[in-house]
């Protein structure tokens, strides 16, 4: 599902991470954004992992760079011939991009994907890498899978996470 950021009235997040997260949600829109939003109705990826993803540490890191970057634009020149030259390198931003769900709609993970922004200076082009806290090339039925025939395309073009797996791989050539 699309992540939601938390009211800043019932979250103890502060209100310029939540405000930074926003502005980022709204400048960019990517591959499993768009998926979630306009190719798919429901969504269903068989998740894993049990440890998760912490929301504050993604929307902190989001706010540090978006500081960062903001701060080496003024001195970039300076900064690209000195040893601090790996700082123009960093990321733009880090967004989430969707949460998981359990059934009856309790947020399980809030971060179960995130999209990393590097934004070069000079031409302004912005290339991206995607992160998933699932796994979307592994079907529900992992603990079956060395004994069964290996999966059909027809299986596999009715997968939600081979069909991201897909765009992810698909968007990542174009750029």
């Amino acid at each position: 599902m699309p992540y939601e950021a938390p009211s800043p009235k019932e979250s103890k997040i502060p209100i310029e991470l939540l405000k930074a997260h926003d502005v980022m949600a709204d400048e960019f829109s990517g591959v499993i954004d768009t998926m979630i939003l306009q190719y798919e109705n429901d969504i269903n990826i068989a998740m894993f992992d049990s440890d998760e993803v912490n929301e504050e540490a993604v929307l902190f890191a989001n706010w540090a760079y978006m500081m960062l970057h903001d701060a080496l634009v003024p001195y970039r020149y300076l900064i690209a011939n000195s040893p601090l030259a790996w700082l123009l390198r960093l990321p733009y931003s880090v967004e989430i991009l969707a949460s998981t769900e359990i059934e009856g709609g309790e947020i399980l993970t809030e971060c179960s994907c995130t999209c990393i922004n590097y934004k070069d200076f000079e031409t302004k082009q912005i290339r991206r890498s995607f992160t998933c806290q699932f796994h979307p090339e592994l079907f529900s039925d992992l603990r079956d899978m060395g004994k069964r025939p290996p999966a059909s395309y027809a299986e596999l073009k009715e997968s939600d996470g081979i069909r991201l797996l897909a765009r992810l791989l698909y968007e990542g050539m174009q750029e």
